[in-house]
């Protein structure tokens, strides 16, 4: 410590403004390798998000298309009901048509 004894305040002050400008490029440099690690992190953080984005998309496409497909089939199933009931009535009817011929024909031959 002898060395530093011999110093003289203005010698300090010298040194400071010295080694001041080095301090504040080292500074630098860590702030902007700082910065650069944030960068890449955010953007892979944005990458594995977008990611995760398109296989939700994908799965929410499956299933979109999932009820699409069930929604056609319960159409389907309805349309075919319909159509069944309409020719059940049009089968009664034509029955009720039968029988009003049949009773116009007994009623015929019993005159």
């Amino acid at each position: 410590m002898e060395i530093f004894n011999g110093i003289e305040l203005k010698d300090w002050f010298a040194l400071f403004n010295l080694l001041t400008p080095i301090f504040f490029w080292v500074a630098k440099r860590y702030i902007q390798d700082v910065v650069t690690e944030v960068k890449k992190d955010i953007e892979k953080a944005i990458e594995d998000l977008e990611e995760k984005l398109s296989e939700d998309q994908i799965k929410i496409n499956d299933k979109v298309n999932e009820i699409e497909r069930r929604v056609l089939i319960i159409e389907t199933n309805y349309t075919n009901k319909n159509e069944s009931i309409e020719r059940i009535e049009t089968n009664i009817e034509k029955l009720f048509d039968k029988i009003e011929e049949l009773k116009n024909e007994i009623y015929r031959n019993n005159r």
